[in-house]
């Protein structure tokens, strides 16, 4: 598990930032990051799932918490690159996949990220760096974040692009839009298959969810991938 306000505190370049105290310390938004081995081939796989803040007033914490995120992330993938490969494998497997580094292990990064498309924290998925200066910052502190940028080496894609994203993956009488996303390494994933949009017949006889039938406000967002 990935505790953001205390990934902050351990942070060294954080520690004198007025900002991180007042705006990132006081969330207690989390991220859970799970290691997986096939049993048969030894291939490995790591998925992260996270939700980040919701106020757009808070744009610079949700790019904050997303930009340790992918620090974290990276590490615990460049330790899980050293275990030595798995023994004991099924018929027909002769040897474990080897990984160089974290980013070689096929990753899956999902969650409510809380944010649209034109947002910095898509920006940084998606494009894999974060200029010093963008402004979804908002002229606020946070150490290296705002003094070098932000970067991280995955290339990320989200699964929905291939189809375009869903209408909306949130929807209350007051807002519509999407802010969940399944991100995956185009390297080492394929996506095969994708949930799609709720039925826009059902949609004109509802103001919103929950409903009866929609136990969230939140739609599912589903993808099936396999490894290349």
């Amino acid at each position: 598990m990935i505790e953001f306000n205390q990934i902050a505190l351990r942070r060294p370049d954080f520690k004198k930032t007025e900002d991180v105290f007042n705006r990132v310390m006081t969330r207690d938004h989390i991220a859970v990051v799970t290691l997986l081995e096939h049993r048969a081939s030894g291939a490995r796989l790591i998925v992260a799932n996270a939700h980040i803040f919701w106020d757009h007033d808070f744009r610079d914490v949700k790019l904050v918490q997303v930009a340790m995120l992918m620090d974290e992330l990276a590490k615990i993938a460049n330790d899980f690159a050293k275990l030595p490969p798995r023994l004991n494998l099924a018929e027909g497997f002769d040897t474990a996949p080897l990984y160089s580094n974290g980013t070689k292990i096929p990753t899956i990064v999902c969650g409510d990220f809380n944010s649209v498309a034109d947002s910095g924290v898509l920006d940084f998925l998606s494009r894999g760096s974060v200029e010093k200066d963008h402004a979804d910052f908002m002229n606020h502190t946070y150490g290296n974040y705002t003094s070098e940028g932000i970067a991280h080496r995955l290339a990320l894609r989200s699964a929905y692009s291939h189809i375009g994203e869903l209408p909306f993956t949130n929807f209350t009488p007051g807002f519509q839009d999407v802010i969940d996303y399944i991100f995956y390494t185009t390297n080492s994933l394929g996506v095969t298959g994708l949930l799609g949009e709720v039925d826009q017949e059902y949609l004109t006889s509802s103001v919103g969810f929950p409903s009866a039938h929609f136990p969230s406000d939140h739609l599912c967002v589903l993808a099936e991938m396999k490894i290349k």
